[in-house]
């Protein structure tokens, strides 16, 4: 998709978005109401919580959570397509978005999101200045964790751009998401929110890994971006979780948790159903097997996926525990073996990561105060190498966003113009550490 797109930048491109959101929250509260007339109160937090329960047991049986200190951890490799992520296609055909209409549209939804979620992560972390004091000076540790997170966001730029485009669907969606993510939320907020939606991936590729043949059925064309993006995350978040349990209290944690009860079904419930009507209706009407089977997804498949989603999550970011190391590597090995080899000889590797040590370290508690005067030395060293990295990183995105056919102005609204801007590219965050 090399054409240029006249984006709409203005107020205006909310108004779909925001009336939308609100017409959601209507349907979705009619659908609660009526849902307690029928059952009751009382028979409906039953109901709920037998379902939470058993979806508590899968995630036990399926990721084996438990209270460990010490973990194995496993190579993360950073990868981008050897023709650049602006070289790639990213082309949607709006009469035929696939088996699964809803999770598609769902899946637009999430990439919006996406876009700038996967861009400030590295930035909200915090441990870039402890991955180069305590490994190397010249902070190539941490290149590799903002080269792959800046990687993610350019792409999901250009997917949600090719959905917009062919599709019609609302740019203003990225655009709310960016003040929201970037600007509405508190750093402490944001962290929490990277912390839930980092642990979220985890229950999301483990429950496809388990059934690997639903990828194809759940994803339109183009289906080597989300093939590539959950792969690289069945490979980091491992890391990228207990990374971020470090930083964000647990009491703001919670919050976030009790705040996705209402987030993470409004856009999988009447969010994806209305966008679904709107923006699918041609891929719907394709064939009635089309029809049904995005119906019985929508109705079957996503409010089961939330409730495993949820129940990792509270394990995972409110209690503490974390995935077996043997479940992490299973999910590996399935997307590799089974989703992602399609598409692997597009893509070369670019940096390797063990980035395990800089966490097992934070845990001991024999350090001296001589250490930590030589660390706090080494610190400050290594925040001027973080700030060079990180502007040849998003000087590269930048060029590669340009490749695909972007305008600065447009990579700006998108919020991607990290190199433009010099506060991303100092090191203020280090000061917390």
């Amino acid at each position: 998709m090399k054409a240029k797109i006249q984006w709409d930048v203005s107020f205006l491109a909310l108004v779909r978005p925001v009336y939308t959101l609100v017409f959601a929250h209507w349907l979705g509260f009619t659908w609660i109401s009526a849902i307690l007339d029928a059952l009751g109160w009382a028979n409906a937090l039953l109901l709920l919580a037998g379902w939470f329960l058993l979806s508590l047991g899968f995630a036990f049986w399926r990721l084996e959570y438990g209270r460990r200190e010490e973990f194995e951890g496993m190579e993360i490799q950073v990868r981008e397509p050897k023709v650049t992520f602006g070289g790639m296609h990213y082309n949607f055909d709006k009469d035929d978005l696939g088996d699964s209409v809803f999770c598609q549209i769902f899946f637009m939804q999430l990439s919006a999101l996406l876009v700038p979620f996967e861009t400030s992560v590295h930035m909200c972390m915090g441990h870039d200045g402890e991955r180069a004091s305590e490994e190397d000076e010249h902070a190539r540790t941490c290149e590799g964790m903002m080269k792959q997170e800046t990687n993610h966001g350019q792409c999901q730029l250009l997917y949600s751009r090719g959905a917009e485009d062919k599709v019609g669907y609302p740019s203003g969606w990225r655009q709310l998401w960016k003040t929201v993510i970037l600007t509405v939320f508190p750093l402490p907020l944001r962290q929490a929110f990277v912390a839930w939606l980092e642990a979220g991936f985890i229950a999301m590729t483990s429950l496809i890994a388990t059934m690997p043949s639903l990828y194809d059925r759940l994803f339109a064309e183009p289906k080597w971006v989300f093939a590539w993006h959950l792969t690289e995350e069945s490979e980091h978040c491992w890391d990228s979780v207990p990374d971020m349990l470090h930083r964000c209290p647990r009491s703001v944690r919670i919050v976030m948790w009790i705040a996705t009860w209402h987030l993470l079904p409004l856009q999988m419930g009447p969010l994806a159903l209305l966008e679904g009507l709107a923006y699918g209706r041609h891929a719907l009407l394709k064939s009635p097997s089309t029809f049904c089977w995005s119906f019985f997804m929508w109705a079957v498949f996503l409010p089961n996926f939330f409730m495993y989603s949820e129940a990792c999550t509270l394990l995972h970011i409110v209690c503490g525990l974390r995935p077996s190391d043997a479940a992490y590597h299973r999910t590996k090995t399935a997307f590799h073996t089974h989703i992602f080899a399609p598409y692997k000889s597009q893509f070369k590797v670019t940096h390797f990561q063990n980035p395990q040590e800089h966490l097992r370290s934070r845990t001991s508690s024999l350090k001296s105060a001589a250490f930590q005067v030589v660390a706090g030395i080494r610190l400050r060293n290594a925040a001027t190498a973080v700030g060079r990295v990180r502007k040849q990183v998003y000087s590269q995105t930048i060029q590669s966003l340009k490749a695909g056919g972007m305008t600065m102005a447009e990579i700006q609204h998108a919020g991607l113009d990290f190199g433009s801007n010099d506060e991303l590219v100092t090191d203020t965050r280090l000061k917390d550490e």
